[in-house]
């Protein structure tokens, strides 16, 4: 089974993007835009679909070299340490324009049924949210209670 590989392939070309021109960045960072596009998902929403097939290499010690700094030596690292490291590295480095893709992304990644997957799209939005501004935090609580008070069952205080 190749899905680690792949989901390494992902984070490869998800690092090399940030070097890129607008317009690379663009074409990998934005999914289909009308409905006569082929259905074509961003790297992130790549990422997260490969990432749910990984369970084995997360279930097993699968370690990867982590990145050295100042002197210390390099640890090997699981691989989701590896995947969320450069996931919030990517998410540091992306153009505003690309963030309602990367919030589609995050949300539709919290609200899917493997564990895995929700704890990385989680760790990446805690990520985000300390990242950005004030107005960001707030817009994303706000967004979040509105989700809460429309779903079925839920209190309508939040």
């Amino acid at each position: 089974d190749l899905t680690a590989a792949h989901c390494l392939l992902l984070i490869s070309i998800m690092n090399k993007l940030q070097s890129e021109p607008e317009e690379v960045q663009n074409l990998w960072c934005r999914g289909s835009q009308f409905p006569e596009d082929s259905n074509r998902s961003s790297v992130i929403q790549a990422l997260f679909l490969i990432f749910q097939g990984c369970y084995v290499e997360l279930a097993l010690p699968l370690l990867v070299p982590g990145v050295s700094s100042k002197g210390q030596a390099q640890n090997d690292i699981s691989l989701y340490q590896h995947v969320c490291v450069h996931l919030c590295a990517f998410i540091a480095s992306l153009p505003a324009p690309h963030f309602p893709e990367l919030e589609r992304s995050l949300l539709e990644a919290v609200l899917c049924p493997d564990i895995s997957t929700v704890m990385l799209a989680v760790d990446a939005w805690c990520f985000l949210a300390r990242y950005g501004t004030a107005e960001l935090c707030a817009y994303h609580v706000t967004l979040i209670a509105h989700m809460i008070k429309r779903c079925p069952g839920s209190g309508q205080q939040v």
